[in-house]
């Protein structure tokens, strides 16, 4: 949900890192190991006591990152669908999502890696503060009278 107020828009946005992943010597497209798929089912626990909207979820297009976002959408209970992204991979400049978020109306989670979501969450912010993810964890920010702002994170 938009909510509009008379300075500007309020938008969501939810960086999201993915969670515990198989080694690539155990299997080459890393998948969420069972401890993984647990740590998302929490993070998804613990969003749910937030206030929160979500109008659209988009991954790197990496296994662990896909999987993330659907277990995401399951537990969260959201009916619209998960889509790839382009530029969310652990090594893609963050950039152009900056400038991507700067331009949507939309309430958008992104699942990826790191360091990618670690140096975008800090570029939304004007480098303000570290903000590190560690696996299954999410950085909430809201966008409001043309900046971003921390507005929550999750342990």
């Amino acid at each position: 949900m938009i909510q509009f107020l008379k300075l500007g828009v309020v938008m969501k946005i939810y960086l999201v890192r993915h969670g515990e992943a198989e080694g690539a010597e155990i299997n080459p497209d890393r998948p969420l190991t069972k401890n993984g798929e647990k740590q998302v089912a929490v993070l998804a626990s613990s969003i749910r006591r937030k206030h929160f909207a979500i109008d659209e979820i988009i991954h790197s297009g990496v296994l662990r990152a896909e999987q993330t976002a659907e277990i995401l959408q399951k537990e969260l209970g959201l009916n619209h669908t998960v889509t790839k992204g382009e530029d969310l991979l652990p090594g893609s400049d963050p950039k152009f999502w900056f400038d991507q978020l700067h331009q949507s109306k939309k309430n958008i989670m992104l699942v990826g890696h790191m360091p990618f979501m670690g140096i975008l969450a800090e570029m939304l912010i004007k480098n303000q503060m570290a903000l590190g993810f560690s696996t299954a964890s999410m950085i909430s920010f809201r966008f409001e009278e043309g900046e971003f702002h921390l507005d929550w994170k999750s342990q």
